[in-house]
């Protein structure tokens, strides 16, 4: 996908909510991760229409310390949470 393309797909993605609970991590940390989970989510161009999550819970292990990895997992969780689109 060209810059531009990639550009105006990502300008088409709205998040109504996205509430993370993270114990131990500070508001800088819980932001960087939000923004993160979120660009995850907005760079999967599979994606179509409305669609409404259940809730998701991440269970960690001890060498999952990074930013970066947490917010991988908690992408990953979601991606599998969605529900399949009509004719796939």
């Amino acid at each position: 996908m060209s810059g531009t393309a990639q550009k105006q797909a990502l300008a088409s993605i709205h998040i109504d909510r996205l509430t993370l609970e993270i114990p131990g991590f500070d508001p800088a940390q819980a932001g960087q991760l939000s923004r993160l989970v979120a660009s995850h989510l907005a760079h999967d161009t599979g994606w179509t229409g409305d669609m409404t999550l259940p809730r998701v819970a991440v269970t960690l292990s001890p060498a999952e310390t990074s930013v970066e990895q947490i917010a991988w997992k908690i992408a990953r969780a979601i991606f599998r949470a969605r529900p399949p689109e009509e004719g796939r």
